[in-house]
C-alpha cells in the first residue's frame, strides 16, 4: 500500500508590511476656534469672580462698622457716656479757661475697645490732634477703612491752618530801624481718614437758642 508522505501547510514567515498610522494635528481654523471658545468662556467667568470678591469686601465692610458699633457700644457700658464726636470750645467760653480745642476724635476714643489699644496709647486726649506727631496723626487702623472702597491703602489727608507772625521790619537809608511787621504763614498738618463717621447731630443752637445753651453746636455726645 503505497502512503503519500503528508506534506504540512507552509507558513509564511516573510514580514508584512502594514501601513504607518497616520497623524493628525489642529488645523489653523481649528486653533482659532478652541481659542476663541477659551476666551468667551473666560469672558463669561470674569465677571462672576470679580461679583464674588466684592461681595466678599462688601461683607467684611459690614462686619468693620459692626465692630465699631460694638466698641462705642462698649465705650458707653464702661464710662457711662457715648464717644463725643469732637470736644469743641463753647462759644462763650473765655480764652484763658477753654479746653477741648480740636482734640482727637471719636475714633480715637473707641480704639481701646476694637483691639487697637496700640494705636491709642500713643493718643493724648487732653492734647490737641495737632500737636501730636505726624507717625501718630497718619496711621489708621485697618477697621476704619472700608475694602470696598480702598483696600490695602493708608489715606492721609491734610488741612492748613493761617497764622501770623512779625518779622523784623529792616532798617532805613539812614539807619533808623523799621518797626516790624506782620507776615501770614501758613502750616499743614496731615491726619489719617476713615471710611466711617458718626452723625452727633447738626450745629444749630439747642433748646433756647443761646451761646450759653448747654447743647449749642452739638457740643457732648
Amino acid at each position: 500500500m503505497h502512503t503519500a508522505a503528508f506534506d504540512p501547510p507552509r507558513r509564511d514567515l516573510s514580514p508584512v508590511s502594514t501601513p504607518l498610522a497616520s497623524t493628525r494635528g489642529f488645523t489653523l481654523v481649528e486653533l482659532l476656534v478652541v481659542i476663541a471658545i477659551v476666551g468667551v468662556l473666560l469672558a463669561l467667568l470674569l465677571p462672576a469672580a470679580q461679583a464674588a470678591r466684592e461681595s466678599a469686601r462688601a461683607l467684611d465692610c459690614k462686619n468693620r462698622m459692626r465692630q465699631l458699633v460694638i466698641a462705642t457700644q462698649l465705650h458707653h457700658e464702661t464710662l457711662g457716656y457715648y464717644p463725643p464726636a469732637r470736644y469743641q470750645m463753647r462759644p462763650d467760653e473765655a480764652l484763658n479757661t477753654a479746653c477741648g480745642d480740636q482734640s482727637p476724635t471719636w475714633l480715637v476714643r473707641v480704639m481701646p475697645y476694637m483691639e487697637e489699644a496700640r494705636f491709642a496709647e500713643q493718643w493724648d486726649l487732653a492734647t490737641s490732634w495737632k500737636e501730636h506727631p505726624e507717625r501718630v496723626r497718619n496711621a489708621v487702623p485697618d477697621g476704619f477703612l472700608c475694602p470696598t472702597r480702598r483696600a490695602g491703602t493708608q489715606p492721609v489727608g491734610s488741612v492748613s491752618e493761617q497764622g501770623f507772625e512779625f518779622v523784623n521790619g529792616g532798617s532805613l537809608p539812614c539807619g533808623c530801624p523799621l518797626p516790624p511787621k506782620k507776615q501770614v504763614t501758613e502750616t499743614i498738618y496731615t491726619g489719617a481718614l476713615s471710611d466711617y463717621a458718626g452723625n452727633h447731630g447738626d450745629l444749630s443752637p439747642g433748646a433756647i437758642g443761646e451761646p450759653s445753651d448747654y447743647y449749642w453746636g452739638g457740643n457732648g455726645s
